[in-house]
């Protein structure tokens, strides 16, 4: 049986992309709603979690991680954002991979450092659902336009955090 043809965004192959598994040291650039630029790495990045004690480390007290927050986007602004597509997806760059969005890039102004990202985070789901591949990320784009709020889970400095956003 032959593989899966290759996904395409406007009828351009995402380079890498054979419709199989990735390999652990692929990585290919993708375009969704997430950013265009980011990169769908084949497996999971970071440091793995263990269900053991914790370290010495981890008993010290450690200087609590920024507060993701809250925050409040008109609906106008969110709308005007979805409206230009090559802006809104030129505005984050980052990897994607099974455990989320690495942010690599982030433009100041745009409408998701106003959300509360911030590069480094990594986004690991939007409203309990997982960000791991370009479909995560096109559902998002497609509820975004009629959301009254979303709760984005990110990890911010190694550690879990929640940006809560109220679209009025």
């Amino acid at each position: 049986m032959a593989p899966p043809p290759p996904t395409t965004i406007g009828g351009t192959p995402i380079a890498g992309n054979t419709g199989a598994s990735p390999s652990p040291s692929a990585s290919r650039p993708i375009a969704a709603a997430a950013g265009a630029g980011v990169t769908a790495a084949g497996t999971a990045a970071g440091a793995a979690t263990s269900a053991l004690a914790p370290t010495a480390s981890q008993l010290d007290p450690q200087p609590a991680a920024p507060s993701a927050g809250d925050a409040t986007l008109s609906r106008a602004e969110v709308k005007a954002a979805l409206a230009d597509f090559s802006r809104l997806v030129s505005a984050i760059q980052g990897e994607l991979s099974s455990n989320g969005l690495k942010i690599t890039a982030l433009a100041d102004r745009s409408i998701f450092a106003r959300a509360g990202l911030r590069k480094g985070d990594t986004v690991t789901a939007v409203d309990g659902k997982p960000l791991q591949s370009i479909d995560d990320a096109a559902d998002i784009y497609s509820r975004a336009g009629t959301a009254r709020a979303m709760s984005v889970s990110i990890i911010r400095h190694n550690k879990p955090a929640t940006l809560r956003i109220v679209i009025q």
